[in-house]
């Protein structure tokens, strides 16, 4: 109920912001954008309003979304329906990975959210030891135990050795490869199409370096980074048309030194 509702709201939302966009390039007589726009922010909040009197989907009482698990917090936030929550969701979902000994509890359909929506709140510290948690379920026991592709499952041993026959190359629980690179590395665009956008690594305590790229529309984008005693070096190489805004963080301090940049090489120390 809770993960149907806050896709349904979400693809809601984003089609209310596509109306509003296309309206201002065309003309009103010819098109009802903005009827539609209007349409699709009602219904939106229809179905926001029938969340929140559901009792599967929110605890007035207790303040709980779905049943309090990582993924129950992690999708509302996402989505935008605990936006008038997100501080106490927030909190929740953090103390849902501790009270866990920063497992992962959720599968694929939640994955993304929670990695995101922790890192978004600037706690990529919290998603960094469920990654690499030395005890199942984490990414860290596949790639100790060899796997070189990603299994359906967390307990794949078990499925694979049972009854149940799984997929050992599901691309589908690969959210992580998202962290990576935009929050670790931090590329993330900041306007449509990518003619803007963000470099702001988060330097995890226990990473000394990262270094990585990602394809966008303009051409490939490349970042590095590394820590040398109490230096901070930066490598970013932006294609042409691109406008890069530079911010960086380092554990949980995010430092004010902030820089737009056109397209080129920028290396900062």
């Amino acid at each position: 109920m809770l993960v149907a509702t806050c896709a349904y709201y979400r693809m809601l939302v984003i089609t209310k912001q596509i109306c509003e966009i296309l309206k201002g390039q065309k003309k009103q007589k010819e098109n009802k954008l903005d009827e539609k726009a209007k349409l699709y922010e009602a219904k939106a909040q229809a179905v926001r309003d029938a969340f929140y009197h559901h009792p599967e989907c929110y605890d007035e009482a207790t303040e709980q979304f779905g049943t309090g698990s990582q993924a129950s917090y992690a999708i509302a936030l996402l989505s935008g329906m605990a936006e008038e929550h997100e501080e106490q969701a927030v909190k929740a979902l953090v103390e849902a990975v501790k009270k866990n000994g920063y497992h992962l509890t959720s599968g694929e359909v939640g994955l993304k959210q929670v990695f995101t929506a922790l890192a978004e709140a600037g706690y990529s510290d919290v998603v960094y030891q469920m990654v690499m948690n030395p005890t199942a379920p984490s990414y860290r026991v596949f790639a100790d135990a060899g796997l070189t592709t990603l299994p359906e499952y967390w307990n794949y041993e078990e499925l694979w050795l049972g009854s149940m026959v799984r997929s050992r190359n599901h691309a589908m629980m690969g959210h992580v490869r998202e962290w990576m690179t935009s929050f670790v590395l931090g590329i993330r665009p900041q306007s449509p199409g990518w003619t803007k956008m963000l470099v702001a690594p988060y330097a995890v305590a226990e990473l000394t370096y990262a270094k990585g790229s990602v394809m966008t529309p303009w051409g490939i984008v490349k970042v590095s980074w590394k820590k040398e005693n109490e230096s901070f070096f930066l490598a970013a190489y932006i294609p042409l048309g691109l406008l890069l805004l530079y911010v960086c963080q380092k554990n949980t301090v995010v430092h004010s030194l902030r820089l737009e940049v056109a397209s080129g090489s920028l290396r900062l120390r």
